[in-house]
């Protein structure tokens, strides 16, 4: 049997998975590259062929995609995930690329320490940790879950040098830690900025297996975005960078965050890849 045939009969077998996605976790299965499937005769075997039919029913009842397979690429880290664990979106990796380019922009200002706080899976300390090598990274999460996927993820890209890693509801454990006395030249964050009305909308994949603690900040989705822009100045160095991914209707009372707190001195709002204004950029 052919990794063709194979595959026209796990989507003949299992209908509701998109071939996209069939095909992703074909090549996963048999260990090679998606755009080999077809061009190379690989074979799979009976085990493969039932592990492949066995990841399919799972996708199909709403397991996400990238826990079956077990990583993502996210930057040039490869990034595992698992249950209890948020999956890295484009959107954060285009909001880490973006805060990067800011940063250097500003001269790459002393010291070169940053915070990524709620860490989750470490995608952005350990993606920016190996794209800019000046920069120490200081991770924080509130889920002792997460933190054990991004201290996989760090070890996994041999950063341990370079990124630390704390329990730590927001800012709080930087109140214990050697931190440095003027602050971190640059905080970053992919908060939770879901209200609790809006998981109905969300997908099944999403709101019934990623972390609820990770998507959903309270009653109006604004509680952790607006705890980071008014705490996020005492850790701050001058000139320091506040980078901020927020959901798409937020853009406005976080800007009036921003400036009621008085203490940033220019802000700004940008777009994501989809023209989405997903991100907050504060400077102190």
């Amino acid at each position: 049997m052919s990794s063709r045939s194979g595959i026209r009969r796990l989507l003949q077998e299992i209908p509701g998975i998109p071939p996209h996605e069939a095909e992703q976790l074909a090549a996963h299965v048999l260990a090679v590259e998606r755009s080999r499937l077809y061009t190379d005769p690989v074979e799979p075997t009976d085990d493969q062929l039932e592990a492949l039919r066995s990841m399919a029913l799972r996708r199909a009842a709403g397991e996400p995609l990238q826990y079956l397979i077990g990583w993502v690429p996210f930057l040039d880290v490869r990034i595992l995930v698992g249950p209890g664990v948020l999956v890295p979106r484009p959107e954060t990796e285009y909001l880490a690329q973006t805060a990067l380019e800011v940063w250097r922009s500003m001269g790459a200002p002393e010291p070169r320490v940053a915070v990524d706080v709620g860490t989750g899976s470490g995608c952005i300390a350990a993606g920016l940790a190996l794209a800019e090598p000046r920069l120490r990274w200081i991770g924080l999460d509130i889920s002792a879950e997460a933190l054990g996927w991004a201290g996989r993820n760090v070890r996994e890209n041999g950063l341990d040098s370079r990124v630390d890693l704390y329990n730590s509801d927001l800012f709080a454990a930087l109140e214990s830690i050697e931190f440095p006395e003027h602050g971190a030249s640059l905080v970053i964050s992919n908060p939770p900025y879901v209200a609790h009305s809006e998981a109905p909308a969300l997908p099944r994949d999403v709101v019934d297996h990623e972390p609820h603690e990770a998507l959903f900040s309270g009653p109006t989705g604004l509680e952790h975005v607006e705890r980071i822009l008014g705490e996020a100045p005492r850790w701050l160095s001058s000139p320091g960078l506040l980078a901020l991914e927020i959901g798409e209707t937020q853009m406005d009372n976080a800007l009036s965050c921003v400036r009621e707190t008085g203490r940033y001195a220019s802000w700004e709002g940008r777009a994501d890849l989809a023209g989405r204004p997903r991100m907050v950029f504060a400077r102190t």
